[in-house]
């Protein structure tokens, strides 16, 4: 395909940056600012078509020029695997994001991934925007996550690190919409898988995959023993 299309790569500046807002031609070139990887249009392409970036859109897009490891640290997606409340301590949750990230079919730059929970510091770049894997801007800083009580998200933390659209999925947080923890002690602090917090008759808070409001990160507490995902952030 990319040899057919060869002849025919086109380049147009006010339209090199990848936005769902423009139109392209078969042979056009894109780049994705989350990754700076330059893409090819296989197909003509309307306006408004389709929300999914050339990372994800596959059909119409396809790979010319894999861009420079991104520097961008506050990437965020959704675990493909679902876990109980006992995941061996923040350390094993941490772990589980880093190699979801760094596995086969992972859409996510490679590195060091941390779990997103019972608190945010430390885990964003304070100052950086916020992406999903599609490349959306969640939020243009990691402070704007804190304060969907009256502000929505960009767009919503969706997808899994393989590209998959996982909204609506339950994701342990431990933590309200401002980001402070709810429970200090939540599941045994990762380690156990009994009901209920040992401190607590209420389990551990959950957010929703895909939310923009604050329900993106505290919506229902359930108990330790049911199984829930987690946002990942790089680090």
């Amino acid at each position: 395909m990319l040899t057919a299309l060869a002849s025919t790569l086109k380049f147009t500046p006010a339209r090199l940056a990848w936005s769902s807002e423009h139109t392209y031609q078969t042979g056009e070139i894109a780049r994705v600012e989350f990754s700076n990887s330059l893409y090819v249009a296989t197909r003509d392409i309307a306006a408004m078509s389709s929300e999914k970036s050339p990372i994800l859109d596959v059909e119409r897009w396809s790979l010319l020029l894999k861009g420079a490891e991104p520097k961008v640290k506050n990437v965020m997606f959704v675990t493909s695997t679902e876990h109980y409340g006992d995941m061996g301590g923040a350390s094993g949750a941490n772990s589980i994001c880093t190699t979801l990230a760094n596995s086969a079919g992972s859409k996510v730059p490679s590195g060091i991934y941390e779990a997103l929970l019972s608190s945010p510091s430390g885990k964003l770049n304070s100052s950086a925007p916020v992406y999903n894997v599609n490349g959306d801007v969640v939020a243009n800083t990691s402070s704007a996550l804190w304060r969907t009580n009256t502000t929505p998200l960009q767009a919503g933390i969706a997808y899994d690190e393989k590209g998959n659209d996982v909204s609506g999925a339950r994701v342990w947080t431990n933590m309200s919409y401002s980001g402070s923890r709810v429970d200090w002690n939540a599941c045994d602090s990762w380690s156990g898988g009994s009901p209920q917090n040992p401190y607590s008759f209420s389990g551990a808070m959950t957010g929703i995959a895909g939310a923009t409001s604050s329900d993106w990160v505290s919506k229902t507490s359930i108990n330790c023993d049911q199984k829930a995902r987690l946002y990942c952030v790089r680090q």
